[in-house]
C-alpha cells in the first residue's frame, strides 16, 4: 500500500522556510535569498517502518500572496508554522497571522511550530527569540509540538520532518471550538 503525505510550510518571508526544505530534500544550503511564490519538493522517507511518499509545499509569506496561499492547502496532512529566531516579529505573526489562517483553512490538520535559524541565537544579536518564548507560543496556539533547527548548520532539520510526519498517522485534530462566535 502506497502512503502519501503532504506537508505545507508557512511563515513570514525570509524566515527560513525554503532553506529548511532545500536542506531536507537535497542536503544543500544556500546563503542567497530568493523569495518564493510557491514551490513543491518531493522525498521518499521511511517513518516507523513505513515508506512514505512526501510532498512538501513551500509557500509565500509575503502579504501580496495572502489570497493565493490557501490554494496550496488542499489535501494537507501536516503544517509547519515557521518563525525566525532572529526575528521576534515573525513569532508575533505566528499568533496574529499564521495560526488564525491555519485554523480557518485547515482546522483538523496537525501542525508544528518551528523556530528556524537556531544558529543565530549564539551570535551577538540582541533582538532574538528565546527557546522559552517559542515554546510558550506553541502552547498558546495549541501546536502539536515545538522544535528549533538550523538549516545552515544542518541541526534538527530531519527531526522536524520525521516528528511531524509521525503525527500524520494519528487521527485528525478536532476543530478548535474556542474561537466560536455566537451572533
Amino acid at each position: 500500500m502506497e502512503i502519501k503525505r503532504k506537508i505545507v510550510v508557512v511563515g513570514d518571508g525570509g524566515c527560513g522556510k525554503t532553506s529548511l526544505l532545500t536542506l531536507y530534500t537535497t542536503n544543500e544550503f544556500s546563503e542567497h535569498y530568493t523569495p518564493t511564490v510557491f514551490d513543491t519538493c518531493y522525498k521518499e522517507v521511511l517513518i516507523e517502518d513505513k515508506t512514505v511518499f512526501l510532498t512538501m509545499w513551500d509557500t509565500a509569506g509575503e502579504e501580496d500572496y495572502d489570497r493565493l496561499r490557501p490554494l496550496s492547502y488542499s489535501n494537507t496532512n501536516i503544517v509547519l508554522i515557521c518563525f525566525a529566531i532572529d526575528n521576534p516579529t515573525s513569532l508575533k505573526n505566528v499568533k496574529y497571522k499564521w495560526y488564525p489562517e491555519i485554523q480557518h483553512f485547515l482546522p483538523h490538520v496537525h501542525y508544528f511550530l518551528v523556530g528556524t535559524k537556531q544558529d543565530l541565537r549564539s551570535s551577538k544579536c540582541k533582538n532574538q527569540v528565546s527557546y522559552c518564548s517559542g515554546y510558550k507560543m506553541s502552547k498558546k496556539i495549541r501546536a502539536d509540538g515545538y522544535m528549533e533547527c538550523s538549516s545552515k548548520l544542518s541541526l534538527g532539520v530531519r527531526a522536524v520532518f520525521e516528528d511531524s510526519l509521525k503525527l500524520s498517522f494519528l487521527p485528525k485534530r478536532r476543530a478548535n471550538l474556542f474561537n466560536c462566535t455566537i451572533l
